[in-house]
């Protein structure tokens, strides 16, 4: 019930968004981005992915930028741990990744530089975050007589988001309508409780993420 709650909450936070920007549109364009990111949590410390986008501008220059994007980690890494907090008794773990992140996202963007070819936006960014944890786990400890396997799954869903957004946009010069766009956007999401104590997994985790691709205008130039 608290997730459909969220989830109504931010869908029609990011419809209101949307009316109020309807009748100062100057321009709507798409766009497709490759993207790269680093966070604060093993299970997810370089990830890759990518990204597709809708977006507004207002006759001012600013942007609404409505995205969904996936981002994918699979790089083995070792964890271990003692379990009575003596640093003699240690278990080990081998653990092979297969975890996915599914983020809703809204910037917005205020262009503060705007040249001929190129403009720079800044401004906040807001998401709603879906977590996929799928690994596969191999423990040693000295009192098991092999190790031990297992697969954990686990799904975390409609976490909150937020953080800064910064864009430059290079427009093209051969092709009028397209545009590259880079994309910085550091940013922190609640992932378990946010405040809870003794919890395996944490309560927010900081991302930094990376974005370029291309953006393409739908309207006629």
């Amino acid at each position: 019930m608290k997730f459909r709650h969220s989830l109504l909450s931010f869908l029609m936070g990011m419809f209101l968004m949307y009316i109020a920007g309807t009748n100062a549109v100057l321009c709507q364009s798409i766009s497709f981005q490759g993207l790269y990111s680093e966070s604060s949590y093993s299970k997810y410390l370089k990830s890759a992915g990518y990204s597709f986008a809708y977006e507004r501008e207002t006759p001012k220059g600013n942007s609404m930028i409505f995205s969904v994007s996936h981002e994918m980690y699979g790089s083995p890494y070792e964890y271990q741990y003692s379990p009575t907090g003596n640093p003699s008794d240690l278990w080990y773990q081998e653990i092979n990744p297969f975890n996915h992140r599914l983020k809703l996202g809204t910037d917005l963007g205020f262009r503060i530089i705007n040249l001929s070819r190129f403009s720079l936006y800044f401004g906040p960014t807001f998401s709603f975050n879906f977590f996929f944890l799928n690994e596969e786990v191999k423990t040693s400890h000295e009192s098991l007589e092999s190790p031990r396997h297992n697969v954990d799954n686990e799904v975390f869903p409609g976490k909150f988001g937020f953080g800064m957004f910064m864009r430059l946009k290079v427009s093209s010069l051969k092709f009028q309508n397209y545009s590259f766009i880079f994309d910085v956007t550091p940013e922190l999401s609640v992932f378990n409780h946010m405040f809870a104590r003794g919890s395996y997994y944490p309560g927010a985790v900081g991302w930094l993420n990376f974005k370029a691709g291309i953006s393409y205008s739908l309207k006629e130039k």
